[in-house]
């Protein structure tokens, strides 16, 4: 299995993945997946921990990540797609604070549960303490990877 990343931390799905914003991340992965002739074996989106900051755009998110997946489906239709959950556990104090969490991640699950080819990975058993964001190595790699592996096509 290859895994191409073509994301960067601290990145958001209302800004530079926005689907309805041009000239973002977002629109080169739909051209990315359109040169490819759509031969991926599916995509993984591990988006929404940074837009639960803020509660515009935790109330965009559900919107947003339909358009996403429907801008995805429009290019490479029936593409599998696995979405990562927010951690549970997500920081919780002054200095940034993922106060909007819940909304994030019932958006990811009602997403999820409702669109055709979207399979959602709970991460909630993986360790986080180091900074109550990031999934602590191995433990957290391991959690990833088990979702991967387990991870249903469409």
């Amino acid at each position: 299995m290859q895994i191409t990343k073509i994301g960067g931390g601290g990145e958001q799905l209302s800004n530079s993945w926005n689907p309805n914003t041009p000239g973002t991340r977002y629109t080169a992965m739909l051209q990315s997946l359109s040169s490819s002739t759509c031969r991926k074996r599916g995509l993984i989106v591990f988006l929404g921990t940074n837009d639960s900051r803020f509660l515009p755009d935790s109330q965009a998110f559900e919107q947003n990540l339909r358009d996403f997946i429907a801008g995805v489906h429009s290019v490479c239709p029936n593409l599998p797609i696995l979405i990562f959950q927010n951690h549970v556990g997500l920081r919780q104090d002054g200095t940034l604070p993922y106060i909007h969490n819940q909304i994030v991640r019932d958006a990811k699950e009602a997403v999820s549960a409702d669109t055709a080819c979207v399979t959602l990975a709970n991460i909630d058993s993986a360790d986080i303490s180091l900074d109550q964001v990031h999934l602590n190595d191995p433990e957290g790699e391991q959690v990833a990877a088990n979702s991967i592996i387990n991870w249903t096509n469409c």
